[in-house]
């Protein structure tokens, strides 16, 4: 994670990108609502360093989870319950070059 926040904010919890993605780990608001009700299962804006932090560390795991880690290719594909992302928070997930660029 300490990875992932470097490449995000170079560990700026108070930056902003131009798309509107904050702090440490450069979260989206819409993602961040996501990540509050369907991972979280509790409000949050993102803003605060530790809520910030949780909504990003939730989310990549929920990604390696969904995408079965670093499983061998050859594994045959299970089936998970779990509720599907909106299109827009997946289309538009906070990157590193829209937070080094407004450094």
């Amino acid at each position: 994670m300490k990875a992932v926040a470097w490449m995000e904010s170079g560990w700026r919890q108070d930056l902003a990108s131009a798309t509107g993605a904050v702090g440490l780990m450069q979260i989206e608001p819409y993602t961040g609502e996501w990540v509050s009700q369907f991972l979280a299962h509790r409000p949050s804006t993102c803003a605060p360093l530790r809520d910030n932090v949780t909504a990003g560390t939730l989310l990549i795991g929920h990604l390696i989870w969904m995408h079965g880690g670093d499983t061998p290719r050859h594994s045959p594909p299970t089936t998970r319950a779990t509720p599907a992302l909106p299109s827009t928070a997946c289309s538009s997930t906070p990157s590193s070059t829209s937070a080094r660029s407004s450094t």
